[in-house]
């Protein structure tokens, strides 16, 4: 087995979803979801550990891995502890 992975809080905060949910109709808006600053810093700190932003797309139940590269993105130089997430 491999070594604990260091972003327990993460996945525990955040479970994988086995369903998502189902439109009822075309005329349902989606809502948006929200992420913490917290969730935001540690997913780019993931990417910036050398993991792939596929793969924590699918550990953590995100299906836009664009979004990870826009959070890695506002980090800049900065490092993800300063990063000006809203």
């Amino acid at each position: 087995m491999g070594a604990p992975t260091p972003y327990i809080g993460v996945l525990e905060a955040y479970p994988r979803r086995a369903t998502m949910a189902k439109r009822k109709s075309k005329s349902t808006k989606r809502s948006r979801r929200t992420f913490t600053k917290e969730f935001k810093q540690e997913v780019v700190q993931m990417l910036l550990d050398g993991h792939t932003a596929s793969s924590v797309s699918k550990n953590l139940g995100t299906d836009n891995t664009n979004l990870l590269y826009r959070w890695k993105g506002r980090t800049g130089s900065r490092g993800p502890s300063q990063c000006p997430f809203r």
